[in-house]
């Protein structure tokens, strides 16, 4: 509510909001760069992440991770079976997915 308040006051007596946009949108982008790193940590090095375009430096054109399309479990008279399908992906490609993902077509004013 803090937020709706700082909206709502009249701007030449508006106190900022204690979770203003230059504190919020740095804290995302951390949030998203753990998120790149789990996701893309088969590639087994440090990824170097350049703030200003959003994206990371040191991934090779034809560098790929795994990753998995089916996740099966059964238990066959007391033993577990485990049967994992992965397909390989170029990581360049999917960070820059990951970073830039639409989720649906965005609005427009008429």
């Amino acid at each position: 509510m803090d937020w709706v308040r700082a909206c709502k006051e009249p701007k030449r007596s508006r106190v900022e909001a204690s979770s203003h946009f230059g504190y919020s949108g740095p804290f995302n982008e951390v949030v998203v760069m753990g998120n790149l790193a789990v996701r893309l940590q088969a590639l087994n090095k440090k990824l170097e992440w350049d703030g200003e375009k959003m994206e990371i430096k040191n991934i090779g054109d034809n560098e790929e991770i795994r990753v998995v399309t089916t996740d099966k479990f059964t238990v066959i008279e007391g033993d577990p079976k485990f049967d994992t399908q992965y397909t390989t992906i170029n990581a360049k490609q999917a960070s820059k997915e990951y970073i830039k993902h639409n989720y649906r077509k965005g609005w427009e004013l008429s």
